[in-house]
């Protein structure tokens, strides 16, 4: 993070920790973390956070504390304001009647002209937002609508891990508490410990040297792992269980660096959180995505899931297809049964070279030179020898 960005974070009072509806367990575990953090330093921390992604499940690994929720439909107020206002004000009123709400406002020694009235919305702003695991504002859904002020560009700053490695967010919060060099607390230490366990299946996928070192710090910090492994073993219920196992045995690789699975089945189309749960459980693979395709003939709609694994591709599917973002990758619906929708998909990824056209040619007729053509006539047959009585000689 820029040393510009930790300048603003510092100076902050209010901060609003952003999370899209879409956040896996990493991207919680960050924000509580943080949360914890910036209260031990006298800020004022918010977390956005829809009350139904925030279940009794989640409640008992992130409990809730003193931690101060915003939803995404955050009722806001209504601010009044009289311009040019010549005296004091002698009074102001409101009253309740047939569903409405009447303000009075009189002044001491001059009328108030209706025409100055300016009314505008305020929402629940921060003096700074960090957007985690996301980059676009606009992703935070009617929050941004109703909040577009107070997310501006000089306002807001994203968390997010764009490496080559498998992005754990949990990882990278610890690194912006280091540099706003915040102590890292026992409870904050075991939330990151919890996402990183998360994310590399108790440190068994995917899991480099960096990881691993970050994590046996973090360990360090705290008196007790089994609760950041909680985090990790969250318990999955029966149905969940069935979608992976069925996602694991229908991926195909194709050879050509993408690998697919088709689940004609809508019954079985999975939860975010257990979407993103698959594909970090999912080998870093080396090619170039993973496509999972969820749909019914009956219904003729599907929900394609991608996971790039090369940016390009990321790049590819958002330019031709209306996309939503999710930690793990992308969501897309595509109105066609599966397969169909699969092979939308791959003739996008893997477009058949165009076959060059060859430019018509028009045939003109070829302009003909009067002389020219004169001088081909034949001569006049000479019609004294052909009457003479001598044999015609043979000139075949």
């Amino acid at each position: 993070m820029s040393a510009n960005s930790l300048e603003k974070i510092k100076t902050a009072n209010t901060v609003l920790l952003a999370l899209s509806e879409e956040a896996d367990l990493d991207a919680l575990a960050a924000a509580f973390a943080l949360s914890e953090l910036f209260r031990s330093v006298g800020k004022k921390p918010s977390i956005l956070l829809d009350k139904k992604h925030y279940d009794e499940k989640l409640k008992a690994l992130f409990p809730p504390g003193s931690n101060k929720f915003i939803q995404e439909n955050e009722p806001g107020s209504l601010v009044l304001t009289i311009e040019r206002i010549n005296s004091s004000i002698k009074e102001i009123r409101w009253k309740e009647e047939n569903s409405k709400l009447n303000i009075y406002i009189t002044a001491e020694n001059s009328n108030l002209n209706e025409k100055d009235l300016i009314i505008k919305r305020t929402g629940s702003s921060a003096d700074i937002t960090i957007l985690i695991d996301l980059i676009d504002p606009k992703k935070l859904g009617n929050y941004y609508e109703l909040n577009k002020d107070s997310l501006s560009d000089d306002r807001v700053v994203s968390l997010v891990y764009e490496g080559e490695i498998l992005p754990i967010i949990s990882q990278k919060a610890l690194t912006l508490i280091q540099g706003l060099e915040i102590e890292l607390s026992q409870q904050a230490a075991t939330y990151l410990l919890g996402g990183i366990y998360w994310k590399t299946l108790n440190l068994t996928n995917n899991a480099n040297s960096s990881i691993l070192i970050t994590a046996g710090n973090l360990a360090k910090k705290t008196n007790d792992i089994s609760e950041a492994i909680n985090i990790a073993n969250i318990k999955l219920e029966q149905s969940e269980i069935k979608i992976l196992q069925k996602l694991n045995s229908e991926m195909q690789d194709r050879g050509d660096g993408v690998f697919t699975c088709i689940v004609d089945e809508l019954s079985l189309m999975p939860s975010p959180r257990l979407f993103n749960r698959f594909f970090a459980s999912l080998p870093m693979k080396k090619g170039r995505a993973i496509i999972a395709v969820f749909g019914s003939k009956n219904t003729k709609e599907s929900l394609v899931l991608v996971k790039p694994i090369e940016k390009s591709v990321r790049r590819i599917i958002e330019q031709k297809f209306e996309s939503r973002s999710i930690p793990e990758g992308l969501v897309i619906m595509i109105k066609s049964e599966p397969q169909v929708a699969m092979t939308t998909i791959l003739d996008v990824l893997n477009p058949k070279p165009e076959i060059p056209k060859v430019p018509k040619q028009e045939i003109t007729p070829k302009e003909i030179d009067p002389l020219a053509a004169a001088t081909d006539i034949p001569e006049p047959l000479d019609l004294e020898k052909l009457s003479s009585t001598e044999p015609l000689k043979d000139n075949y």
